[in-house]
């Protein structure tokens, strides 16, 4: 018995025992230091596996285009072109305003039941593809913030997955134009076929993608999925079809005065600074936007660089690479307007040179 009590009395707690003023403020400044410390790299992380997870989403994206290209003779699908197409102008030929998109063909393999054909049956209809059509988790970066509508956040490549009704556009050159996908054939490995690309705040819930540029052919209703003006309408409204194609003659195109048509250059990124300087209320280009000016035309479709901190857009390419590219700090000047020298370089854009393209023997100085 007096063991048990010996034993008992040596775990008894001093009456009035307690922490000190000073004790306490120790151990708050201790928990705060820590936390000062595990936030940044907590941030870090979830940074670090969003990334992650949207290069996942970009590689089911490229698994599923293969998969397209095995049934179809090697061909990516269109970017954009009516379900029932009238040739001449790219619109719709009936009174069926269904749609085939690129993200609409891919989900038949990354959805089960889905198919190519996309129906306008949401709220607004033509004016912004609107679609009660649920897609594929992987078309959405989980970057974006969900207050943001829009359901496909990433954007392709306009000339290897045309956008028909732009195509047949009377305004594009004729010679120029593209009639069908291209086959990875011809396609370089370092060909950038799908990208991060800006979301709109003001997206109704039904609308998957930027549809907000208007009908080429200003006699018929509807709006389209246009081309990516990713690099200042160069592959969208080319000068010369070397804007599009690694030519025949890349030497003599590689001594264009601008650094911007040159193969080993940048695509079009302004800074923000001379975004800033216009001084109409003008957007960063690098945001997801909301506000009356939207938009800015080289990045309707072009790339958001919203991973590590906005800096880094996610690409896959056509060897199946998915690579993160940087802005970068350097700035280059063309016609005395500032931009950053970006990863993005324009030879991503450029395609193998097909057979129906003719060389146009000038070097393009704009």
């Amino acid at each position: 018995m007096s063991n048990s009590r010996g034993s008992a009395s040596r775990f008894t707690v001093r009456a009035g025992a307690a922490f000190t003023l000073v004790e306490l403020l120790v151990v708050i400044g201790i928990i705060a230091v820590l936390v000062g410390i595990l936030l940044p790299a907590l941030g870090k992380a979830k940074q670090r596996a969003q990334t992650v997870s949207c290069q996942s989403n970009l590689h089911q994206i490229f698994i599923a285009a293969r998969s397209y290209a095995a049934e179809n003779r090697d061909s990516l699908p269109f970017g954009m072109i009516f379900a029932k197409t009238n040739p001449t102008n790219g619109r719709p030929a009936t009174n069926d305003p269904s749609y085939i998109t690129w993200f609409g063909s891919l989900d038949r393999y990354m959805t089960k039941g889905a198919v190519d054909a996309v129906p306008l049956d949401g709220a607004s209809r033509y004016y912004d593809g609107a679609t009660k059509r649920i897609f594929s988790k992987a078309f959405r970066c989980p970057t974006v913030d969900p207050s943001f509508n829009q359901k496909i956040t990433y954007y392709n490549h306009g000339v290897a997955m045309p956008h028909m009704p732009m195509e047949l556009n009377p305004r594009l050159d004729v010679a120029q134009r593209v009639y069908g996908p291209a086959k990875f054939t011809q396609l370089h490995p370092d060909n950038a076929l799908f990208w991060d690309t800006p979301v709109w705040i003001d997206a109704a819930p039904d609308v998957p993608s930027l549809f907000w540029l208007g009908p080429p052919n200003q006699t018929s209703a509807g709006y389209t999925l246009a081309c990516a003006e990713i690099d200042d309408e160069q592959i969208s409204n080319p000068m010369a079809p070397e804007l599009r194609y690694r030519g025949p003659s890349s030497d003599r195109f590689a001594q264009s005065t601008s650094i911007l048509n040159r193969p080993d250059g940048p695509i079009s990124w302004p800074t923000d600074e001379f975004l800033e300087s216009l001084g109409y209320g003008a957007l960063p280009a690098n945001a997801d936007t909301a506000g009356d000016f939207g938009i800015w035309n080289f990045a309707f479709g072009g790339p958001r660089w919203r991973h590590n901190g906005n800096q880094a857009v996610n690409v896959a390419f056509a060897d199946g690479s998915i690579r993160a590219l940087n802005i970068g700090k350097r700035i280059v000047k063309v016609r005395g307007i500032p931009y950053y020298d970006v990863e993005f370089r324009r030879s991503m854009l450029m395609l193998k040179w097909p057979n129906n393209q003719k060389d146009s023997g000038s070097i393009p100085t704009g």
